[in-house]
């Protein structure tokens, strides 16, 4: 009788320990500390499920407070493993330090939080914003006071620096109210004018063209252009349609060789345009060209006049990929360009053996700092009053213009 209750006691011990260790759990979870807006992280779970399928749900929240800022989910098999989870984060999560956390729960097959079962979480979590690198666009903040001319080759172009506008249906554009708008831009600052009158309702009856603008060092990527516009009056439809054409190094048109994508049409807001300047854009991604020479230039092209009004356009900027530590493919070189001390502290000098006409300074973030007609073939740049950091200079001689990372130290 003794060796009866023995045995029985022994198994059952044995049963328990056998279902302790059988038991779901989350081991282990580990994931990014810092977070950036729109991107997908890898969040690696490591898991034992019981005699079933489980799935892990993963989600990033704030500390405090209710909300979700991006969650999925993986069914994983019986037994124990690890997973790695892709975690898409919301492009528009707050900025912030520690203040959120990644979870992970186990639940059955398509069922819903069980409090009762394994979860894990990961806290102190920082979200940042995603890194953008500026691409210089020349005269982007519409401040070179060279008033509008026209083109002595062709009577439908009117240009400025760096863009020009094309008349492509018959007395439309009214070129005595348009052109250079002082103190009419964001900030009280200069803008583009373009007056439209007798309009035939053609989408395209007039377009904008800000360009060429030199992507060789930036090479395929997503490119995004950005442009701020405002109307006289409220617009009755869509006012604009905005496209992206590639060029080669022979100045052909080869956008539909590297263009894969384009926003159709691009981000259009017009209700308020009235009121003042609202932001524009159009995203287009770029690949190799396998069969011909790749793009080397990018051009945008605001098209309108589908009815009458004025709009007023300001401060182009595009960004894109981040570009080789130096002029793209040699670009300096190719141009004659040289640029010493780089890295520098007080100054840098720039010198060509063509005559220089223009040297531009940026900000990563866009913003032209220095703007210098230039006419020699050595230029000194005093970055005595600029902070140090990351900048991108922009260099434009008779052979065509470079753009080379200065670094201020």
């Amino acid at each position: 009788m003794k060796k009866l209750l023995l045995y029985l006691t022994f198994s059952c011990v044995l049963f328990a320990f056998n279902q302790v260790n059988a038991q779901d759990a989350i081991t282990n979870m580990t994931a990014p500390a810092t977070v950036t807006q729109g991107e997908i992280i890898t969040v690696t779970v490591d898991y034992v499920a019981d005699t079933d399928s489980k799935d892990l749900n993963v989600q990033i929240k704030p500390m405090s407070g209710t909300g979700s800022y991006g969650f999925t989910r993986e069914t994983v098999s019986a037994g124990t493993g690890s997973a790695n989870v892709s975690l898409t984060i919301d492009p528009n999560i707050p900025v912030a330090d520690n203040a959120y956390k990644i979870i992970c729960y186990m639940t059955t097959v398509g069922g819903g939080f069980d409090p009762t079962m394994p979860q894990i979480a990961q806290t102190d979590i920082s979200a940042v914003a995603p890194v953008v690198y500026y691409i210089p666009v020349n005269n982007g903040d519409v401040e070179n006071t060279t008033a509008m001319f026209q083109d002595a080759s062709n009577e439908d172009k009117w240009s400025i620096e760096g863009m020009w506008f094309n008349e492509n249906a018959v007395n439309v554009f009214d070129v005595t109210n348009s052109g250079l708008a002082p103190g009419e831009g964001r900030n009280s600052s200069q803008a583009l004018k373009s007056v439209i009158h007798n309009a035939t309702g053609g989408s395209a009856d007039v377009s904008l063209s800000v360009g060429d603008i030199d992507i060789s060092s930036h090479g395929p990527g997503t490119y995004t252009f950005t442009f701020y516009a405002k109307s006289l009056t409220a617009p009755t439809q869509r006012p604009f349609w905005i496209v992206c054409n590639t060029y080669d190094k022979d100045n052909a048109d080869v956008t539909n060789a590297t263009v894969t994508r384009i926003d159709n049409g691009g981000t259009v807001t017009f209700n308020g345009l009235e009121a003042g300047y609202l932001k524009q854009s159009v995203t287009v991604e770029i690949s190799e060209n396998s069969g011909g020479n790749d793009a080397m230039y990018l051009r945008l092209q605001v098209q309108h006049g589908k009815e009458d009004n004025t709009y007023w356009f300001d401060d182009f900027t595009l960004s894109g990929p981040e570009g080789t530590s130096t002029a793209i493919n040699n670009k300096e070189l190719e141009l004659g360009v040289n640029v010493f001390p780089n890295p520098a502290r007080t100054k840098t000098t720039i010198s060509s053996e063509t005559a220089i006409s223009n040297v531009s300074l940026y900000s990563l973030s866009g913003e032209m700092i220095i703007n210098e007609s230039v006419k020699s073939n050595e230029y000194q740049l005093d970055l005595s009053s600029y902070p140090k950091g990351l900048y991108l200079l922009s260099v434009t001689n008779d052979n065509g213009t470079s753009t080379t990372k200065l670094v201020i130290n």
